[in-house]
């Protein structure tokens, strides 16, 4: 099964990576930062945003092949100053981007817009409140149920 991890600056998708790898034996594909990050960070960064009608059409299909593979949308989110701190922990300054309330309510409404495509395969986990351990099992619950489902 493939996973995108998904989140803001500090909200733990590579540190949740490397434990549910370690959980699952490498069974799925986990994929940090795809599509959504794109959207979020694309006007901060001076990245070409999808804005043309030919380029969102391109988008669009390339999304719905994506879909074909049935992928995993796992959104993670904290509060603000846990991912303020996570971001100055790592030695990076918070200017750089988007700021963390910015960015999380973008990622929250762009997963609304992606729970109309993948439905119950968005998985919102709040990674200010539990260890990495802790998400990775719980990860691992949610993701045995989808497959049983497919």
């Amino acid at each position: 099964m493939i996973i995108l991890l998904e989140g803001p600056d500090g909200s733990g998708k590579d540190t949740l990576r490397a434990e549910f790898d370690r959980l699952t034996n490498y069974a799925h594909v986990c994929i940090v930062r795809a599509f959504l990050s794109n959207m979020v960070y694309a006007k901060y960064y001076g990245r070409p945003e999808w804005t043309n009608k030919r380029k969102l059409q391109v988008l669009c299909r390339e999304f719905d092949s994506f879909l074909q593979l049935w992928p995993v949308l796992v959104l993670l989110t904290a509060e603000p100053e846990v991912l303020d701190a996570r971001v100055l922990a790592k030695g990076e300054r918070l200017e750089d981007g988007p700021n963390s309330v910015v960015a999380s309510a973008m990622y929250r409404s762009l997963s609304l817009s992606a729970r109309i495509q993948l439905g119950e395969r968005v998985i919102e986990l709040d990674s200010g409140r539990r260890s990495a351990r802790t998400l990775a099992r719980i990860l691992q619950r949610k993701v045995e149920v989808l497959k049983r489902r497919s």
